[in-house]
């Protein structure tokens, strides 16, 4: 295994950001990111004013939180797709639908199974930095940071609704949220900041865009991580395996907790 890992991280030009037409020259791109941030900002000092840790009043507000993601992911997708590939006539396959050459290592032949053995290194990581986390919240009682409560942790949460969750949880918040962090935001800062100043302040703008202060370090973190597998697999599916994995498994921990 530590040789795998050592033989992933020996040749740097494997982990350079792919290049895309959209950046920092782009003003298109400036605004979103300055717009975006700007959201977040606002959102999170309310987030910090208001009572974070309850997420569920009523089944009206437990179906409008839900819509509300919905429609935050569509918007993310949507802004992604049009002020990137569409606005530069590119294709698709520039977000990393695939990978590309420079993501194999020596001898690789077959690009599923190198795909596969990068997302399983990615997992593992993803579910240590969420174990390391929650061990440290438990062993300091760190009071300010108490873990969200959402409307899927008590036993009112009917079928259709952990349905609808569960998908927004697992499929399409992860490729959602892959597209444009990773395929957007990522590759287009790489042109101002480098490989690896885009990878932070991405992974900077990821963690605080989940908006809860619980969550803010550990989905940095994350963030780093699926950052560093799009870079080395460069594709945007490898990303939202993983990501689609480690929430599926957080969301079946919960409702299993919430029902017990």
């Amino acid at each position: 295994m530590l040789n795998y890992l050592t033989q992933i991280f020996r040749n740097k030009s494997r982990w350079q950001a792919p290049l895309v037409p959209w950046g920092a020259s782009d003003k298109a791109f400036n605004i979103v990111l300055i717009a975006f941030m700007t959201l977040l900002g606002f959102s999170f000092v309310y987030g910090l004013k208001s009572d974070t840790a309850s997420l569920s009043d009523s089944t009206h507000s437990i179906w409008r939180l839900t819509i509300t993601a919905g429609l935050v992911y569509g918007i993310l997708l949507t802004v992604a797709f049009v002020l990137g590939p569409f606005k530069h006539r590119e294709h698709t396959s520039k977000f990393g639908f695939g990978s590309g050459p420079l993501a194999y290592g020596n001898g690789e032949t077959n690009g599923f199974l190198f795909q596969l053995r990068m997302i399983l290194v990615a997992l593992f990581a993803l579910l240590l930095i969420n174990v390391l986390w929650t061990l440290l919240i438990h062993t300091l009682a760190w009071d300010l940071l108490p873990s969200p409560e959402y409307p899927f942790m008590d036993n009112t949460s009917g079928f259709l609704y952990l349905s609808v969750t569960g998908f927004l949880v697992i499929i399409l918040g992860p490729f959602a949220e892959e597209v444009f962090f990773r395929g957007y935001i990522l590759s287009g800062l790489a042109h101002k900041l480098g490989t690896a100043g885009s990878l932070i302040m991405s992974s900077v703008i990821f963690g605080f865009a989940h908006m809860t202060l619980s969550l803010v370090v550990p989905t940095f973190l994350m963030g780093l991580v699926l950052g560093l597998l799009y870079l080395r697999t460069k594709s945007v599916l490898s990303c939202t395996v993983a990501h689609g994995i480690q929430n599926g498994m957080a969301f079946l921990a919960l409702v299993l907790v919430g029902s017990s």
